[in-house]
């Protein structure tokens, strides 16, 4: 059973995944950042977050935090296509911090919506 995930989790979980990959980036790549440690940041967060929701259901942040991503038709894991357009969404910043009927908007263009794990 689930229910809509409200922004908190869902901001939460985001910010896992974050420092999930910016902080053993960071250590790999030398103290002096330039700008182009920021797209190698976002190129492997995209990666990541697209393969686990792909293949889970869920990216590493979402997971703890009893969030899935679904497929707002069937209420079943997303098809790729969905996840990309979704995670492509996510990088570009913009699309999820906009909002509409409690979705990012990554979540109205591919068709998905992120849900909370209840216990029946």
């Amino acid at each position: 059973m689930s229910i809509h995930a409200p922004f908190g989790r869902r901001f939460a979980a985001l910010c896992i995944d974050w420092w999930i990959i910016a902080l053993p980036i960071s250590a790999l790549i030398a103290p002096g950042a330039s700008s182009s440690d920021y797209a190698v940041n976002v190129g492997v967060f995209g990666f990541e977050v697209a393969l686990m929701t792909y293949l889970a259901g869920a990216s590493f942040g979402q997971l703890p935090l009893k969030l899935r991503v679904v497929d707002i038709h069937t209420g079943k894991k997303p098809r790729l296509v969905q996840v990309l357009i979704r995670t492509a969404g996510i990088c570009l910043v913009l699309p999820a911090i906009i909002t509409k009927e409690g979705r990012g908007l990554h979540d109205v263009f591919a068709g998905t919506e992120v849900v909370k794990l209840i216990s029946a």
